[in-house]
């Protein structure tokens, strides 16, 4: 899971805090960590650099697929909250999910299998 917010969170999310021990992961971070294994993404995830272009353009389908059995979905996700009163970016983990869903690098599929 280090490497994961090495290549995740410390690049590409902007509530990543180095040192500081958070009680919950983000299930952006966990779905990545498990995909990394099984679709051997590091080289790519590790290539990419921030700001990623991310249309969203999946983004009810991957709401229901990660954001809704996130930690912080009901209370701490302000990019998911319809009360927020700023326009809050998502976390590093579903910013790269969405890339990678976009360019066609995994699939929905590959987000379920993880999953199970």
């Amino acid at each position: 899971m280090e490497e994961s917010k090495r290549l995740i969170c410390k690049t590409h999310c902007k509530f990543y805090k180095e040192n500081k021990k958070e009680e919950y992961t983000c299930k952006g971070l966990a779905v990545l960590d498990g995909l990394l294994e099984r679709k051997s993404l590091a080289k790519i995830i590790g290539d990419l650099t921030a700001p990623l272009a991310v249309t969203f353009k999946d983004d009810i389908v991957l709401k229901e697929a990660v954001c809704r059995i996130c930690d912080f979905f009901i209370d701490g996700c302000d990019f998911r909250d319809p009360e927020c009163s700023y326009d809050a970016p998502p976390c590093g983990g579903f910013l790269i999910i969405s890339y990678l869903v976009e360019k066609k690098i995994i699939s929905l599929e590959d987000i379920k299998s993880y999953m199970l």
